[in-house]
């Protein structure tokens, strides 16, 4: 019967030491956890702000995007424009003086 009861006091024993020992990992583990938390914070804040840059980088790209999509279709207009000029100068000749036998006679008049 002594045998049982160094078993009990000893499975008791060793239940207190469990705890013990349980409770100072806790407490060693605590800073390091506290530290851990820190850290996922800075890192959470870093992501928002990385997140913030890369919205004002891409409003500013579609504006540039933009922007160069009008000048290039102005320098296209203008472009095209400067094409259709010797036409135009060309539709102007017939409104002009013309010099026929050392006369200048209008066409459109007909004088």
């Amino acid at each position: 019967m002594i045998i049982v009861y160094i078993s009990i006091a000893l499975v008791i024993c060793a239940l207190i030491y469990l705890g013990v020992s349980a409770f100072k990992t806790f407490q060693g583990a605590k800073p390091a956890l506290q530290d851990l938390q820190e850290t996922a914070n800075r890192i959470q804040k870093q992501t928002e702000g990385i997140q913030t840059e890369t919205t004002k980088l891409t409003e500013t790209q579609q504006k540039i995007m933009s922007d160069v999509e009008y000048k290039k279709h102005t320098v296209q207009s203008t472009i095209d424009i400067a094409i259709e000029t010797p036409e135009t100068i060309k539709g102007f000749k017939k409104f002009l003086p013309s010099k026929k036998d050392g006369q200048f006679t209008h066409k459109v008049r007909g004088y």
